[in-house]
């Protein structure tokens, strides 16, 4: 059952992915091409307060928007540290800084740090990123951008409809930014990713930069794919789907490519998420698939529409968006629920503390009830 549902933008917006923290604070982003603004609500989906970036207004040459979904670590004193990913768009230069930057639960910005740099081209009518210059300028090489740029969303009311396709959008939607346990308490290691550039991670800690760079990896230059978000397995390894099909394991505290998993023979383009022995990946042409820890693919259902989401993952179930609707699975992939809502298929569910379900559809963020 839908409990509210909240606008926070004023257009068609990409559909980030909110995220909980434990005192039931919602962070939500809403963002697009034009606009981007950080909010936060509580449980009941009151307005706490909202961020919006400091930049150029009405103007088409310059750019500054947050884009991904935030990331939460929940702190021991009640607060929440929050990360989100944030790019400076400079047409006339051709380029795009993207910078980590890191609020508390009350919208304070903490920190920011810069960790890449990419070159921005348009193409065929959509818009794209390319040619990836790594923040230390060592260098240039090409890379293909995937494609981003869809028709139309699906209509209300139609989970079947082949013609389904994701809203417009040119940046990761999923959370940019992984956190484990640091040295100590309240210290979490942030890695975090632009998507196609740079894979990096950053030591919290306390003082005037609290953000210390651990390591830095860039996927093309060293012969990679472009890599979906990362996502902490249990054993704390870093699990990242590949724009080859293929799922990979990366050392967070070295940033060491482990040997990959099965090859999904298409793009994986959520970050994955695991339960026990399983892990969960959707990719681009419409599938949830679950792979055992031995790298085995156990099996693969088709949802009928593209999904760009990441699936949630609970004790009882799988949780996935798809541009025809939401559906609920069971652990081992049947199906038990779906619901139509448009647009759809690019942020996925969020769960809270209760078992209260988030997601965004458009330019709404929608609170349901615990499922039963």
């Amino acid at each position: 059952m839908e409990l509210w549902s909240r606008s926070g933008g004023t257009s068609e917006q990409w559909g980030s992915t909110p995220a909980i923290d434990d005192a039931g604070r919602v962070y939500s982003l809403f963002s697009n091409f034009m606009e981007s603004v950080l909010v936060c609500f509580d449980r009941d989906g009151n307005e706490r307060w909202r961020w919006t970036p400091q930049g150029p207004a009405d103007d088409p040459d310059h750019r500054t928007l947050l884009f991904g979904s935030p990331k939460v670590w929940n702190l021991s004193d009640g607060g929440a540290l929050v990360f989100l990913n944030l790019a400076y768009l400079n047409f006339p230069l051709d380029r795009q800084w993207t910078l980590l930057i890191a609020f508390n639960q009350d919208g304070l910005v903490l920190a920011n740090v810069w960790y890449s740099t990419t070159f921005i081209f348009t193409a065929g009518g959509g818009g794209g990123l390319s040619r990836v210059l790594p923040a230390t300028h060592e260098g240039c090489q090409d890379t293909e951008m995937a494609e981003r740029s869809h028709e139309r969303p699906v209509d209300h009311g139609d989970t079947t409809a082949a013609r389904a396709s994701l809203p417009r959008t040119q940046h990761l939607w999923e959370p940019t930014c992984a956190a484990i346990d640091g040295a100590a308490a309240d210290l979490p290691i942030v890695i975090v990713t632009d998507g196609i550039a740079t894979v990096a991670a950053f030591q919290w800690g306390h003082g005037r930069n609290p953000l210390t760079q651990l390591w830095m990896k860039y996927p093309s230059r060293d012969g990679f794919p472009r890599l979906t978000p990362p996502a902490v397995l249990p054993n704390g390894l870093l699990a990242m789907g590949c724009s080859d099909g293929e799922l990979k394991l990366l050392d967070p505290l070295t940033g060491e490519f482990l040997k990959p998993w099965p090859d999904l023979e298409t793009p994986i383009v959520g970050t994955p998420a695991s339960f026990l022995r399983q892990i969960y990946v959707t990719t681009r042409d419409g599938h949830v698939a679950m792979v055992d820890s031995n790298g085995k693919l156990t099996r693969k259902v088709s949802v009928a529409a593209p999904v760009a989401s990441s699936p949630l993952v609970t004790a009882t179930g799988v949780y996935v968006t798809a541009a025809n609707g939401f559906y609920q699975f069971d652990l081992f992939l049947n199906k038990i629920w779906t619901y139509a809502l448009r647009p759809a298929g690019i942020s996925s569910f969020a769960v809270g503390s209760d078992g209260s379900l988030y997601v965004v559809a458009g330019d709404q963020l929608h609170g349901f009830s615990p499922p039963r």
